[in-house]
């Protein structure tokens, strides 16, 4: 019985990681389909540690997450200046290949929600949350049928 709540344990987490890239998607998507397009001007990054890679980095190395900074006009003529949704992919140096001005797509209710026009890397992250979280909940969840039937 031991053997089976833990795999019941990690059934649920893959769930969960399942359920978080499927909100990542709806996120991403309600904006990319439902937002309004405009110029926006790359005015800086922000870090953040990523929690889930520094598992696998030895001790000490914090892996970072950067996201850039944009800032743009709405369509009511405010000045939003925030961090982008979307993870835009940066090369070695860290900036964005110089580029500056970029497409924003952002939600109208409000605008500190925006992506990155052309940012295919968030979505493809998301999905393969989503797409490996469920491929792992449906192992754990023959290997418990297996064992609970054998």
């Amino acid at each position: 019985m031991g053997g089976a709540f833990i795999w019941a344990i990690g059934l649920v987490g893959f769930l969960l990681w399942a359920g978080i890239g499927a909100y990542q998607l709806v996120r991403l998507y309600k904006i990319k389909n439902n937002g309004v397009f405009t110029a926006g001007i790359i005015v800086g990054t922000e870090t953040k540690n990523d929690v889930v890679r520094s598992m696998s980095m030895p001790m000490g190395q914090q892996p970072k997450l950067v996201f850039p900074v944009v800032e743009f006009t709405d369509t009511s003529g405010n000045t939003v200046r925030a961090r982008s949704l979307s993870r835009k992919m940066l090369n070695a140096n860290g900036d964005y290949d110089g580029v500056t001005e970029v497409g924003v797509i952002y939600n109208p209710s409000n605008p500190q929600e925006f992506i990155v026009a052309d940012d295919k890397f968030s979505f493809e992250q998301a999905w393969s949350s989503f797409i490996i979280g469920l491929i792992f909940a449906a192992i754990m969840a023959v290997i418990m049928y297996i064992q609970m039937k054998y």
